[in-house]
């Protein structure tokens, strides 16, 4: 290899394959300075890590079968040499505390040192990394191609190009054939390698490349579309991007790259955006046509408008990369992520969806095209819809692609649609019932027919629907039937209770109950579950989703609390949770504790549809952590100016499950107040300043432990950065010039430089960012307590008390949500943290004028009494109703209510009879009022500031009594009060 000469470091991995009699020194390198050898006398030897006499293993693979080999390596760690074969550990022992050797020679191919120790046999696929590979990653890849930038990847020969030299597919050198000619190299047909996969773009080269579909695409009915595609050049000249033509070959839509901006050509209107795009980022581009204007979005923002003149037919042939008229020009750059609707889409519609990957089966989607496998023919996610191909190219042109980094798809929003003549789902496993509830959301497709919803054991257990459209509840001799028929052709949701203390059974619709019986039935069975049919026949024919088994009865109330909202997965009694929101898997995730996946027949992508029938809520909140599972989750919160910070403390509780491989924890790419926990179980503190855009503070080894809890902080004045475990101070370092600051996105759970990669796995719980360095006794007064979201200088507020699988929400006052990747409910697990409550100190009741309010706990007699209540208060909005105190009912002539009128006068209301200051106050500063009732004379004053404002007499005594209400009245609870 003509350009690797350094193997040095903490960490290697070396894999290939081989077939032949005798592998010996299949990857090698030697020197004075010492050696690193793959297989020599059937050992993986290291020179800085017991010599040539006290390697690993290799394995048995010298019987002329294809064999994967592989050898890691990482510095100090137990276990931290392994050897596999065929993605099986063979051997392994703990590393030495020696980094490899910086040996500074050629590494060489099936020989040692060009001079013995030849291999008799084939290599294939030689891939070296300056990384330890898991075994998950090796077994994962082994069988597929490489593209050649993966993340630690220095050298990658698969020997495909004919000649007696070989290109490294990982960076810059060769491999060169010594003593061997071209018919040394033979065609692999044994062994055959899948195109590699992964969040891939394709590059153009300007030359000849372009991506073309192989079928025209069906436009609609409406002619209504939208096209959408992310891309990146640099090349600041006029360029093809996209084309469209008729059958007749006459171009319809266009969208070009000029100096100024992107042009784009619908029928025979032209349009030009405002901004131009050639600064070698990454833009969303998008051109829509509602049916009375056209449309362009860049990067999720209107760049140009106009009228609509003209329809396009009912399908187009498409190109990328491409110009429609000869001589042809190309477009030199990067594309992802293609995709064509048959419908116009709003902008909060793009905004929501151009970041992150779809599904396929998403409303009116004809074309979704990933990039994601490095394959000529691009495979269109949407079932059934054109693929395309990219021409005069190769795999090559696929490069990963951590810049765009789209999020993943959209969970929560799917249906599992059944045909009634053979498709079903079956539990992988048996599922054991006794007392059970069983809770699913059905639509049929068809009526007067039969059709079974859910059944075991030789139907002793059914839920049916039967000719005359009624529903059932079987249970062996005993049947449950609702009070009425309905057609089912709208979605309900359905709930079948038994209760095998009291012997009775439920049937409830919609939350409500609507059947029951006693029964003398005893069940219990443990047989497999069908969804779909019955033992025989009888198939459903509709829809169903959110299907729920239980190993209790649930109550009327849970049933009707809950039919509503998605859960965690984690509920107690919860067995089976099904939502068939993954498209396209060939067995449901059971996202239950009990993990029973299920089986489907006959069922394929087109199975699934996008719901849009009805809402379910998010799970209720609680003391929850977030689970990152070290494989996609991760959080990315968009960049704004508040996240641009040159002073700083970030902090939060962890708890890792592993210290294997480097991970992020949290921060900005280009080094700003980033964390990361290292394989050395320490913690390193990297920012960015004038000195250095890398540097950095670390703690000693062995200083977080796995599968506990420890509190991480780290801050930056400007001056010093510090560490904090556990609020104590681990270490610090001065900066030593300014800090820069980037317009970056905030990753949590990921490499924070790339925003792909070297992923957490473990807990996190309690995320907070603040734009001050705090104290260290700031640090140790609050890291134990909760907050209340809106103290000074506190920029964002991640508790993890609030499951989305959209977002993961900012609870401070400043909403800064994260878009989650790779984040399901099931992830928020109860924390075995605990927090006391927020330290006093002078505070207010902050109040926003939606309804909220606080309530007294008991009830407060003013009959015969006289009164005074007083407060300080200051407001949000002026010219608006705003109540802060109020006691009685809707009655206002049975109650009392206190506050700002729209009229900007102060307002003392007693039985209806209203005492109005004169003068408006349209200030938003701090005063104090004071509502006086003198019960003898029957005299009400109101005191602003000290001040009498208003007085006079009423005509009639209070004598309300009840809860009183703060922030509202009960009279008026929609005009609450803003402000504090």
């Amino acid at each position: 290899m003509t350009d690797l000469r350094d193997l040095s470091g903490s960490a290697l991995t070396i894999e290939y394959w081989f077939k032949g009699s005798a592998l010996k020194a299949a990857v090698s390198q030697e020197s004075n300075a010492g050696f690193i050898i793959s297989a020599y006398n059937n050992m993986h030897v290291l020179s800085n890590d017991g010599g040539k006499d006290n390697g690993i293993q290799v394995g048995s693979v010298e019987d002329g079968n294809w064999h994967h080999v592989a050898m890691t390596w990482k510095k100090n760690t137990q276990n931290g040499f392994k050897s596999y074969v065929d993605g099986i550990l063979v051997a392994q022992r703990d590393s030495s505390n020696v980094p490899l050797p910086d040996i500074n020679t050629f590494v060489i191919i099936a020989s040692l040192n060009r001079e013995s120790d030849f291999v008799n046999g084939s290599l294939d696929d030689i891939r070296i990394w300056e990384v330890e590979r898991a075994i998950d990653d090796i077994n994962q890849y082994k069988t597929k191609r490489l593209i050649g930038n993966e993340n630690g990847l220095i050298a990658y020969y698969n020997f495909n190009e004919p000649g007696t030299s070989f290109a490294n597919k990982s960076g810059s050198g060769s491999a060169v054939m010594v003593n061997m000619i071209q018919s040394s190299l033979r065609p692999n047909t044994e062994l055959n390698l899948s195109h590699p996969e992964g969040d891939f773009c394709v590059k153009l080269d300007g030359i000849d490349d372009y991506i073309e579909f192989n079928a025209p695409i069906p436009m609609g009915t409406s002619t209504l579309f939208t096209i959408e595609l992310w891309l990146k050049t640099s090349v600041d000249q006029n360029q093809p991007l996209l084309s469209a033509v008729n059958e007749s070959g006459e171009n319809i839509v266009f969208m070009d790259i000029s100096e100024s901006g992107i042009q784009s050509k619908v029928g025979s209107k032209t349009f030009i955006s405002e901004n131009d795009i050639t600064d070698n980022n990454w833009h969303h581009v998008a051109l829509v046509d509602d049916g009375i204007r056209l449309k362009l979005y860049i990067d999720g923002n209107i760049q140009a408008s106009e009228s609509r003149q003209s329809e396009i037919p009912d399908e187009l042939t498409f190109t990328v990369g491409r110009s429609f008229t000869q001589p042809f020009q190309y477009f030199n750059g990067k594309i992802d992520a293609i995709r064509i609707w048959q419908d116009s889409r709003i902008s909060e519609e793009i905004e929501e969806t151009y970041a992150r990957k779809l599904s396929g089966v998403e409303s009116d989607i004809i074309v979704s095209i990933q990039m994601d496998k490095a394959q000529m023919n691009l495979e269109n996610d949407v079932p059934g819809a054109p693929d395309a191909v990219l021409k005069n190219s190769d795999e090559y042109a696929f490069v990963s692609n951590p810049l765009l980094n789209l999020m993943s798809v959209l969970p929560g929003n799917y249906i599992l649609t059944l045909n009634g003549v053979g498709e079903y789902l079956t539990t992988a496993d048996t599922v054991p019932l006794t007392g059970f509830t069983i809770e699913m959301w059905a639509r049929r497709n068809s009526i007067d027919n039969e059709g079974t919803l859910i059944s075991q054991s030789n139907d002793a257990l059914q839920v049916r629907f039967d000719s005359n459209n009624v529903i059932s509840f079987n249970l062996e001799s005993s049947s449950l039937t609702a009070t009425a028929s309905t057609s089912f052709t709208e979605w309900h949701h359905i709930a079948c209770v038994f209760n095998s203390d009291s012997m009775k059974m439920y049937l409830y619709l919609n939350g409500q109950k609507v059947s029951e019986t006693t029964t003398g039935v005893r069940y219990s069975q443990d047989d497999p579950i069908l969804l779909g049919k019955a033992s025989t026949q009888s198939f459903f024919d509709g829809a169903i989703d959110e299907v729920r088994i239980w190993k209790l009865p649930r109550s009327p109330l849970q049933i009707q609390d809950n039919y509503q909202h998605n859960l965690r997965g984690s509920e107690s009694g919860l067995i089976i949770h099904y939502r068939f929101d993954t498209p396209g898997v060939t067995s449901e995730l059971d996202t239950a504790g009990d993990a029973t996946n299920g089986v489907f027949t006959n069922i394929d992508l087109a199975n699934w549809s996008e719901n849009i029938w009805f809402d379910m809520q998010r799970p209720s909140p609680g003391n929850f952590a977030l689970y990152f599972n070290g494989q996609n989750s991760f959080v990315k919160v968009a960049d704004i100016q508040s996240l641009r910070l040159d002073t700083y403390t970030v902090e939060a509780w962890i708890k890792p499950e592993m210290t294997d491989n480097k991970s992020g924890i949290w921060g900005k790419p280009g080094s700003n107040y980033q964390m990361w926990l290292t394989d050395q179980a320490s913690m390193s503190h990297q920012y960015n300043n004038s000195s250095s855009d890398h540097a950095e503070v670390n703690t000693p080894e062995d200083r977080i432990p796995l599968n506990a809890w420890t509190h991480l902080a780290i801050t930056n004045d400007g001056t010093t950065a510090k560490i904090y475990i556990n609020a104590s101070l681990e270490a610090e370092r001065l900066v030593n010039g300014t800090l820069n600051v980037f317009n970056t996105p905030f990753f949590i759970g990921v490499n924070p430089d790339s925003g792909i990669g070297n992923y957490y796995k473990g807990f996190m719980d309690d995320l907070r960012l603040w734009r001050t360095a705090r104290t260290e006794a700031d640090i140790q007064q609050h890291y134990q307590r909760k907050i209340r979201g809106n103290e000074d200088d506190l920029v964002a507020w991640w508790n993890f008390d609030y499951p989305d699988e959209a977002e993961v929400l900012d609870t401070s006052i400043h909403q800064l949500h994260g878009i989650a990747n790779g984040i399901l409910y099931q992830q928020y697990e109860d924390s075995d943290l605990t927090f006391n409550h927020p330290a006093s100190g002078e505070l207010a009741l902050n109040t926003t004028g939606d309804s909220g309010h606080v309530e007294t706990s008991d009830h407060i007699s003013f009959i015969n009494k006289s009164f005074t209540i007083s407060f300080w208060a200051k407001r949000n909005q002026i010219n608006t109703d705003g109540f802060l105190f109020g006691q009685g009912s809707q009655d206002i002539a049975q109650g009392l209510y206190i506050g700002f009128r729209e009229s900007n006068t102060f307002t003392f209301s007693i039985t209806g009879d209203h005492l109005n200051t004169p003068k408006i106050y349209t200030d938003n500063d701090w005063h104090h009022y004071a509502c006086v009732y003198d019960h003898e004379t029957s005299k009400r004053l109101i005191y602003r500031d000290g001040s009498i404002a208003a007085e006079n007499f009423v005509s009639t005594p209070y004598t309300g009594k009840g809860k009183l209400w703060l922030g509202a009245a009960p009279m008026y609870p929609q005009q609450s009060f803003s402000g504090r």
